[in-house]
């Protein structure tokens, strides 16, 4: 038995020392084959150290000389210590070895391919989408998920009139290209390689876009926006705009001979490191009519210069911060009638400058041209106004605001937006603008809340454009604490809003909404009805 513990100690030593663990790790072999072999080989010795001391306990009387304490302390160890190798080994080899037999085979990207139909530059995909290659998936349903992922990336943008990413295996006993495009050869036992490719087909360069629409808060605008989307491949969007506006008065009487004029320049996406730059730009010159709660308290007329940049820095894919800087001279003004002279610190201003932090969460996902997900908004603000005719004053604001959509099958897209506004300065006199069917100027508060709801309705799809209807329905609360005589205001509409979405644009929707305001009619200052038209979604 003595000669059976010491073979044991030696066929153990012996193994560990001429193949340590690490070489299962390297070996050509399968990587549970090669685990395999270790629990087998650990299996058998623990089997063999086991049971050469137990056998040996009982042969005392042939082994009486070396009956001392220190033996029997030395055999309890190793028993002891056997019985543990044992259990691990075991577990190994009939636990843990056939779980790796039948775990799914590792893929590689060893190469992704960019097929570009039109102006977009891969460069700039890369930057945004960041490399593929190299990158590692323990399994099949892994791999397929980061594709369909990084195909939702390229539809979030919406710059692209059809995106696809695909995946292409290699057939069996075929060698898959390098990087340089010849062949490589795979470790024995590595990952599978596969290739990773993204076709996306770009819309129209430059898009001149006439429109003529009536607008109750701005009334008849009729102009042409020069909308330059992923301008020369690089993502980032340029739109010009020149726009005749003839403003409603007090009966809804259109100003045609005294019209707004408004040129504009908008540049957004400008990419430095890991910012993204927006730059804006106007010249100027409306008729302004101050109004409270749909009641006339100023007019005039000012022509002023504007220009504002904004940073935003991603900290993550959804989670988001901007800083905006926006400055307004007054080049020009004159006051046509003054009701009431308290509201002559509402403009025209000398000097106007605006600076903003905003914090999004932006967790949505196109499909198509539905949304589904959350995005959460809130925002710190500061405003130095310098009014003409009145004192100059600092404004401090706060938002917040939360949206969320639902996907409902291919045509029916749910929807609500929740918020809350305040600040410190002058009540803001469109607080009407959070609501549908009650004009800008109906409602004047400091602070309020609102809730809009709606379900977006594909009705048609043709193969260049798609036709939504939204209903919807919204409400609000309103509050003046520096106004006396107008505390607290409310709000209810209903009304539905009717989109065109063209596929060559689909960043600038064409909208034509109408609402109802449902108020008492002691609560209406002026019509019971709105009518809006812009270039995008409601929220």
């Amino acid at each position: 038995m003595v000669s059976a513990i010491w073979t044991a100690r030696s066929l153990d030593g012996d193994f560990v020392k001429t193949v340590p663990f690490p070489a299962f790790g390297t070996a050509a072999q399968p990587s549970w084959l090669r685990i395999s072999a270790l629990g087998t080989a650990e299996f058998s010795l623990s089997v063999l150290f086991l049971c050469a001391h137990t056998i040996f306990i009982p042969e005392k009387r042939v082994l009486g000389w070396l009956k001392t304490r220190f033996l029997y302390i030395h055999i309890a160890y190793m028993q002891i210590f056997s019985g543990i190798r044992f259990l691990c080994s075991s577990f190994l080899l009939f636990f843990l070895i056939p779980c790796l037999a039948f775990a799914e085979q590792k893929y590689i990207i060893a190469q992704e391919v960019f097929e570009i139909s039109g102006r977009t530059r891969e460069k700039r995909l890369l930057d945004e989408l960041g490399t593929a290659e190299g990158r590692i998936f323990s399994s099949e349903s892994e791999l397929e998920a980061f594709a369909e992922y990084r195909k939702q990336e390229l539809e979030n943008l919406r710059l692209f009139k059809e995106t696809s990413v695909d995946i292409e295996y290699p057939e069996e006993g075929a060698v898959p290209p390098d990087q340089e495009g010849g062949e490589s050869k795979p470790e024995a036992d590595g990952p599978i390689q596969v290739v990773l490719r993204t076709k996306v087909e770009d819309g129209i360069p430059i898009l001149p876009i006439p429109f003529a629409f009536y607008n109750s808060n701005s009334g008849f605008a009729a102009g042409v926006f020069l909308n330059m989307p992923n301008i020369f491949g690089t993502m980032q969007d340029l739109m010009l705009a020149g726009v005749y506006m003839a403003p409603p008065a007090a009966d809804d009487s259109l100003q045609w001979t005294d019209p707004d004029l408004v040129f504009g320049l908008m540049w957004q996406g400008i990419k430095i490191f890991r910012l993204k730059l927006t730059v804006v730009a106007a010249l100027v010159k409306i008729n302004q009519e101050t109004t409270a709660r749909g009641i006339p308290q100023v007019k005039l007329t000012h022509t002023s210069l504007t220009g504002g940049i904004m940073l935003t820095y991603p900290f993550t894919e959804s989670f988001s911060t901007s800083s905006s800087f926006m400055y307004t001279a007054g080049l020009a003004n004159s006051l046509v009638d003054v009701s009431n002279p308290d509201y002559l610190q509402y403009g025209p201003y000398k000097t106007q400058i605006q600076v903003g932090q905003i914090f999004s969460f932006d967790n949505v996902n196109w499909t198509g041209n539905f949304r589904k997900g959350i995005k959460i908004r809130g925002d710190i603000g500061y405003n130095y106004a310098d009014p003409v005719h009145a004192e100059a004053y600092h404004d401090f604001s706060s938002s917040l605001e939360y949206c969320q959509y639902f996907a409902a099958g291919e045509w029916i897209n749910p929807n609500f937006r929740a918020g809350a506004f305040i600040n410190s300065g002058p009540p803001s006199l469109e607080a009407g603008r959070f609501i549908r069917g009650i004009r800008d100027n109906e409602l004047k508060g400091n602070y309020g809340f609102y809730v809009n709801t709606g379900i977006q309705i594909r009705i048609l799809r043709l193969k260049i454009l798609e036709v939504h209807l939204a209903p919807s329905a919204d409400f609000i609360f309103v509050s003046a604490y520096s106004d006396p005589d107008y505390l607290a205001d409310y709000g209810f509409a209903i009304g539905s809003d009717i989109m065109v979405i063209l596929n060559h644009m689909k960043s600038l929707p064409l909208r034509l909404g109408f609402a109802y305001d449902l108020r008492p009619e002691s609560r209406i200052g002026n019509k019971r009805y709105e009518i809006n038209f812009s270039f995008s979604f409601a929220y």
